[in-house]
């Protein structure tokens, strides 16, 4: 893999230096765009500048594709939205056919964005804000393409387009500009993209995928007097971004500065040998706790986590379940925790009156022996200090420094995990609350409520007695609810006085 990328690289240099020899004749191809046309792999992922011609290569990969699959069907190029899919990309596709031999396209319908090709294959230009993973159900892909993916939702490749490919093997060419470390990136570091940190990751390594990045300067189309007055004119992130096709780090995910590597590799992973010499070494100077997003439909989370004398939150448990009752989840919680737990912060909704019987949802905890204290739900502030303590930061007289102040032990909470690596900035609701078929934040908002309970002190400080009995509420019914007479009292039973 690694020699294939040199050898990549040594092709866009061969462009740079000689732009004058670097167009070939068929389909009117740069040299880099022939490169990745004749690349074999399943999944081409290609990060590329602004104007470089990342989006006719994907375009005419997909016809090829499609035109030399033995099995009859259709191939999707996605675009963002319906709107760009039909004002921008319809006519490249008609113009990218035009090169091809006469008599390939046999049809065309304007107004379903559909060109039927020979051997009974249909091209389809769809945008993705009009599909929902339903409507798709039971339907297979030859070929895909996806013009600018960085900028779509993760959700769509993940429940919309990956359940489409797995039938028919179908090849993927997917191209965009840099849109940070989102799902994109992810598929990108399979191919092996170095990273931010300049790594390629062995172990992430698929012989399925290939990543190529294309600059701006010297791709063919765009003259370099252009390029530096772009330079001159656009800010320096937008420029790496948009021109020289850089992941930058702060871009894309809710929490970019997580990085889901160990320490020593600057990420936010703590091994387990670790994390129990931490604890051995530590002892009692450890406060342990445990944050709760109660949810109906969406998934209930808790995580359990210690926080070190200087601050650093380590989230070393988790727990996620659907459907259950109040009882059965506090019972599970219970059993799985072996430590003092000083306090349990929780979603400020829980205190609204929600519960079968008219009590708060977090009496109920309560009274089964998980008592809750109530959290911070600001969302932005909650995502500052989120992104704030995932960074590496010296601390005076901390023995662990530079670790960052939020860590999670390794393996111990996936969710979580999984949550932060994938959940994109433009989805969340902003109230704090998970979006039902969008993307889930069970966990993240669970890691909120013990981050926020943090806020003004370098240590949490133990708010509620987790012993003290619990004491069911004064009844709801008395005089004071029965204004202007006792009919409904009396019809009820009920005491009026």
């Amino acid at each position: 893999m690694k020699s294939e990328s040199k050898r990549f690289s040594r092709w866009a240099k061969a462009v740079q230096s000689r732009p004058e020899s670097s167009s070939v004749i068929e389909l009117g191809l740069y040299l880099w765009q022939e490169y990745l046309l004749n690349r074999p792999e399943r999944f081409i992922i290609l990060y590329a500048g602004r104007q470089s011609g990342k989006t006719e290569v994907m375009i005419k990969k997909v016809i090829l594709d499609l035109l030399k699959h033995k099995n009859r069907g259709k191939a999707w190029i996605t675009a963002r939205t319906y709107r760009q899919a039909k004002e921008v990309l319809w006519d490249r596709i008609q113009w990218a056919l035009n090169e091809f031999p006469e008599g390939v396209v046999v049809g065309k319908n304007d107004a379903e964005l559909k060109i039927d090709l020979i051997g009974d294959k249909s091209l389809y230009l769809k945008g993705l804000d009009k599909i929902e993973p339903d409507d798709v159900r039971g339907s297979n892909l030859l070929v895909l393409g996806m013009t600018e993916a960085a900028f779509c939702s993760g959700q769509h490749w993940e429940k919309i387009l990956t359940p489409m490919l797995g039938r028919n093997m179908a090849k993927v060419f997917i191209e965009s500009s840099p849109n940070g470390m989102n799902w994109m990136y992810y598929l990108a570091r399979k191919g092996g993209h170095p990273g931010i940190d300049g790594k390629v990751i062995e172990a992430e390594l698929d012989p399925d995928y290939f990543f190529a990045r294309v600059p701006t300067p010297g791709a063919g189309p765009i003259t370099d007097e252009e390029v530096e007055r772009w330079r001159q004119e656009m800010d320096p992130d937008t420029y790496r971004q948009e021109v020289l096709a850089e992941v930058l780090t702060y871009a894309g995910l809710l929490v970019p500065e997580f990085y889901a590597r160990t320490h020593a590799e600057g990420g936010n992973i703590l091994p387990v040998d670790e994390w129990e010499k931490i604890k051995k070494e530590q002892g009692g100077n450890l406060l342990y706790v445990r944050g709760l997003d109660w949810g109906i439909a969406a998934h209930t989370v808790c995580l359990w986590a210690a926080v070190d004398p200087v601050g650093r939150v380590i989230v070393y448990r988790e727990f996620a379940a659907t459907g259950r009752s109040v009882r059965d989840l506090a019972f599970e919680i219970k059993q799985r925790s072996h430590e003092e737990i000083i306090m349990t912060p929780a979603d400020p909704n829980l205190w609204k009156r929600e519960g079968f019987d008219m009590n708060m949802i977090s009496q109920h905890f309560g009274s089964y022996g998980v008592p809750l204290v109530k959290s911070d739900n600001d969302f932005d502030p909650s995502i500052v200090k989120f992104r704030q303590m995932c960074q590496a930061e010296n601390i005076q007289n901390d023995p662990l420094s530079p670790m960052p102040r939020f860590m999670i032990v390794q393996g111990a909470a996936p969710m979580l995990s999984n949550q932060l690596k994938r959940t994109e900035a433009q989805y969340p609701d902003r109230k704090g609350s998970a979006i039902t078929g969008k993307q889930p934040m069970d966990a993240i908002d669970a890691a909120r409520y013990i981050l926020m309970k943090n806020v003004r002190g370098v240590r949490m400080v133990k708010e509620e007695d987790p012993n003290r009995p619990w004491t069911p509420p004064p009844p709801r019914w008395g005089k004071e609810h029965f204004r202007g007479g006792s009919r409904y009292g009396k019809i009820h039973g009920l005491p009026v006085g």
